[in-house]
């Protein structure tokens, strides 16, 4: 609970158990208090890298990790999607087994890739 129970514009607040469709930047109020008109959502800037990432299908597959499957790794990275509004994930255009990660730097690539290596993923990245 918020102490005092009261949330400004700026203010940075987590909630729980509210519906998928609402989004980063969504105005939220009280029934009893309305707010007549939804204040401006910032545009997110738009991904500067991308990078193809596939399961793994060198013949060392499943040495350090046990999911390798290219399907798995794909639905990972879509699920991603859900909590983190800056990365964008697409079919690769020459590699059906592929993904297009777009991201907005090499950091966030990095701890993208580092999270699902300890989750069990094994992938095959490239540029």
């Amino acid at each position: 609970p918020l102490d005092p129970p009261i949330a400004k514009a700026g203010d940075i607040v987590t909630l729980a158990g509210v519906p998928d469709n609402i989004a980063v930047g969504d105005t939220l109020t009280l029934k009893s208090n309305p707010v007549n008109k939804a204040l401006q959502t910032p545009p997110i800037n738009p991904p500067t890298l991308s990078i193809e990432i596939g399961g793994n299908t060198s013949p060392l597959a499943g040495k350090e990790g046990t999911i390798v499957a290219s399907s798995r790794v794909r639905d990972r990275l879509i699920s991603e999607t859900d909590n983190n509004v800056t990365l964008n994930v697409t079919k690769s255009d020459t590699d059906s087994d592929r993904s297009v990660v777009h991201a907005r730097g090499e950091l966030q690539l990095g701890i993208l890739i580092e999270q699902m290596r300890r989750e069990g993923y094994e992938m095959t990245v490239s540029p």
